[in-house]
This record gives C-alpha cells, sequence and structure tokens, in this order.
C-alpha cells in the first residue's frame, strides 16, 4: 500500500497537467466561437463558414485528445486501487 502512495501522487500530478491543457483548449475554442458568434453577418457575407470551421475542429480535435488521455489516466487510477487491496492481501 506504502508503494501505491507515490503512484497516486504521480497520476495525480499527471490529471492536474490534462486538465490545465483542457482549459486552455476550451477557453481557445469558446474564444473563437464568441467571435464566429459576434461577427456571424460578416462571417456569411464573405463565405468563411469553411474556414472557421476548419479552426474549430481543429482545436476540438486537441481537446478532445487531452480528454482521452485524461480518460485512461482516470481508468488506470480505478484499476489501480481497485487492485490494491487484493495485492496487499497476498
Amino acid at each position: 500500500m506504502i508503494i501505491l502512495i507515490p503512484v497516486n501522487g504521480y497520476i495525480a500530478n499527471k490529471a492536474k497537467i490534462l486538465q490545465i491543457r483542457q482549459m486552455k483548449n476550451k477557453d481557445e475554442r469558446v474564444k473563437l466561437m464568441n467571435e464566429i458568434l459576434s461577427g456571424i453577418k460578416v462571417l456569411k457575407l464573405y463565405a468563411w463558414e469553411p474556414s472557421f470551421e476548419e479552426q474549430v475542429l481543429s482545436i476540438r480535435s486537441k481537446e478532445m485528445k487531452v480528454l482521452k488521455h485524461a480518460a485512461y489516466l482516470n481508468a488506470g487510477t480505478s484499476f489501480i486501487w481497485t487492485c490494491a487491496p487484493f495485492l496487499v492481501s497476498k
């Protein structure tokens, strides 16, 4: 059990880093969406929808990558803490 404490600290640090990265991506995406919504008339007038769509989708793909890493990390943490009592008892 004592060995798992530093492992848990490492995993918590990784989760914190991933959450910070996710928030930066989310802020960037929300900022772009606000820009799009505030200038929707101009965007439609000059037919810039595909360009802005690509920008939003690229930011969203970065965000999804971070979320996937966070989900794997959480699954690993749950697995370790579920197996810990069985490993200690043997």
